[in-house]
């Protein structure tokens, strides 16, 4: 890996994190577990500039949504929110990488 995407991918995930940690906990933290989640987003985020790591990301992301299921059948409600919120948020951080290509290509409109 260069210095320059190295650069690149340290400052996405230096500017990701703070985003994330707003829109899971609104920074008032209760403690170290809210702090997991973003901390996966912004890894997930700077990961998906790599591109032969996507297909291992939607793997983890469907991987957590059908582990999700299980927790979910044998009461374990507080295991279930957290993996499926998990794998919803890493889906749509799959998606939303996708746009641009979209946009590029014509499927979507620019306003």
């Amino acid at each position: 890996m260069n210095l320059k995407k190295f650069i690149i991918q340290s400052v996405v995930f230096l500017l990701s994190l703070p985003v994330f940690f707003w829109l899971e906990s609104g920074f008032v933290s209760k403690g170290g577990v809210d702090l997991v989640r973003p901390l996966i987003f912004a890894a997930a985020l700077t990961i998906f500039m790599n591109q032969n790591l996507r297909k291992y990301l939607l793997t983890i992301a469907l991987s957590l949504l059908s582990l999700m299921v299980p927790f979910y059948l044998f009461w374990q409600m507080d295991i279930s929110n957290w993996l499926g919120s998990l794998g919803v948020g890493l889906l749509a951080i799959y998606i939303i990488e996708y746009f641009p290509k979209l946009i590029k290509n014509g499927f979507i409109d620019k306003f």
